[in-house]
């Protein structure tokens, strides 16, 4: 467990993961917030390098038509 903090903390500090985003709400409002996410961020990438390696052209673009956005 501790390496998986020592990489979330790591991540966190060189700024993976932080998205800036401007939403329009439903009462005509704009709001700003900033998230960050750096562990999920990285879980996300490795994932999808396990997939390009395990996965061939055409269940890719199965799994990205299956996939919701």
């Amino acid at each position: 467990m501790p390496e998986q903090c020592f990489h979330m903390q790591v991540a966190g500090d060189n700024g993976i993961g932080r998205i800036d985003i401007v939403e329009s709400r439903f009462v005509g409002m704009k709001s700003r917030g900033v998230y960050e996410t750096p562990g999920g961020t990285v879980l996300m990438a490795a994932h999808r390098a396990i997939e390009s390696i395990c996965l061939d052209r055409g269940e890719m673009h199965l799994k990205d038509e299956l996939m919701p956005k």
